[in-house]
């Protein structure tokens, strides 16, 4: 979700040769330059949707997906766009369609109000389960192989400024 890049989409899929990926991002011009080094490193098992998220439903049947990663979205700041964060109730509703029982949802971000509010909608949420979470994925090397150590642009950015990254794994049923 948010693929950006594509830095998580295509490390993940030179990482997992035997799984596919996908990534999804608006923006075509970050798509083509996570495309072209997918190509460029000759992997078969990735590609890239341009679309919006709130059409996923439209492209994955339901239970489609084992997993899905929401790696540094926009946080949203305001107040009158809480419903567009990747981690609000709508979108957390179209998770629950397309992504299998039992499988993972994960959020990595820089943002802690976004990090908080994510862990309080999901702590409130009636059969959602955060099965890891840490305000320092860096700071708890338990996590880190469940996290992945897979790092974007944002990410390298955000930690080369000293600010901690979070993360979530959680459930959906």
């Amino acid at each position: 979700m948010g693929c950006g890049k594509g830095d998580y989409t295509v490390g993940l899929a030179a990482r997992y040769p035997e799984r596919n990926f996908l990534g999804l991002d608006i923006k075509g011009d970050r798509i083509w330059r996570g495309s072209t080094r997918a190509e460029e490193l000759g992997l078969t098992n990735v590609g890239f949707l341009r679309t919006r998220a709130e059409s996923l439903n439209a492209h994955f049947a339901p239970q489609e997906l084992a997993e899905i990663w929401v790696t540094f979205p926009d946080p949203r700041p305001r107040d009158r766009d809480i419903k567009r964060r990747l981690t609000s109730p709508r979108f957390l509703n179209l998770y629950q369609e397309i992504v299998r029982t039992g499988g993972l949802v994960h959020l990595k971000t820089d943002d802690t109000p976004l990090y908080e509010y994510t862990l309080e909608t999901l702590q409130t949420r009636p059969g959602a389960r955060i099965l890891a979470h840490t305000a320092d994925i860096y700071a708890t090397p338990e996590l880190l192989p469940h996290a992945e150590d897979i790092q974007t642009h944002y990410e390298r950015r955000f930690r080369g400024e000293g600010i901690a990254i979070k993360y979530i794994q959680f459930t959906l049923s």
